[in-house]
């Protein structure tokens, strides 16, 4: 369970089990590094990243270099 006071690394870990989903969290928790893993672990996230984050410019550089270089993605590092 993510509470109001959950920190960033309960948030990406709950994300990644798939316990919860990004609109599951509070605004003050959908943080960059939350939404953006969220896009790639929830398929309902889009709708519930916060409109800063809605656009192609956070979009491009989180998916081209973010996104898949993020720990997770690479199981032999």
């Amino acid at each position: 369970m993510i509470t109001a006071t959950s920190d960033e690394q309960a948030c990406f870990d709950a994300l990644r089990s798939g316990a919860v989903r990004l609109g599951d969290l509070t605004l003050a928790q959908r943080t960059p590094g939350c939404c953006r893993l969220a896009l790639a672990f929830d398929d309902q996230a889009w709708p519930h990243l916060p409109e800063q984050y809605r656009n192609r410019d956070t979009l491009v550089d989180w998916v081209c270099h973010g996104v898949h270089k993020l720990p997770i993605f690479n199981p032999f590092k």
